[in-house]
């Protein structure tokens, strides 16, 4: 349990800061104009009016890409759409599967009392669990969606939130990301 306290931390500390986010409109993905990101060993397409922002240090990457409408009060979003990518190398001597990340994230999400649905997506190779639920910070309900699966000795997280939004116009935008990540 203490080889996988890293992850449960990693995961803890990335929906809590991941705040909310909305959408925009777009009545189909293929219709959905983007901007592709290809750096840190990661590529993936995103909304080209959408925000991105790349904190990447030499062992860890982070990127916030977030919609134009985003607005925050106190630290969280209160409407519009955020994404947050991570990758981060796992411990040598530390064998992380994506079934164990799966086995991880559900233990958590009971014992914090929300309520996820889950559902299984193939992604940059791999087949993970796709986790969804429904949270409300400061009076804004947020919609959650967080991949996390384990490939090639590191850890990737993808977390998706929408507030004050369409959820199928999230779903739609979220899946632009989902279906173009790939690992370099």
């Amino acid at each position: 349990m203490k080889k996988y306290l890293f992850v449960i931390t990693l995961l803890a500390l990335v929906v809590m800061s991941s705040g909310c986010t909305t959408n925009q409109n777009q009545t189909n993905q293929s219709q959905i104009p983007t901007k592709t990101y290809a750096a840190n060993g990661i590529s993936f397409q995103y909304p080209d009016t959408w925000n991105l922002t790349d904190k990447s240090t030499a062992n860890v990457t982070l990127i916030t890409i977030k919609s134009p409408d985003v607005q925050i009060t106190n630290g969280n979003a209160t409407k519009g759409n955020l994404v947050l990518i991570t990758k981060q190398a796992v411990p040598q001597g530390v064998n992380i599967t994506t079934a164990n990340i799966t086995d991880m994230i559900s233990s958590s999400l009971k014992k914090s009392g929300l309520n996820a649905t889950n559902e299984t997506v193939n992604i940059a190779g791999v087949t993970a669990t796709k986790f969804s639920f429904t949270q409300t910070i400061q009076n804004a309900t947020d919609n959650v969606w967080v991949i996390e699966f384990a490939k090639n000795n590191y850890l990737y997280s993808l977390i998706f939130v929408s507030v004050g939004e369409d959820l199928q116009t999230a779903k739609q935008n979220f899946d632009v990301f989902i279906n173009s990540f790939k690992i370099e």
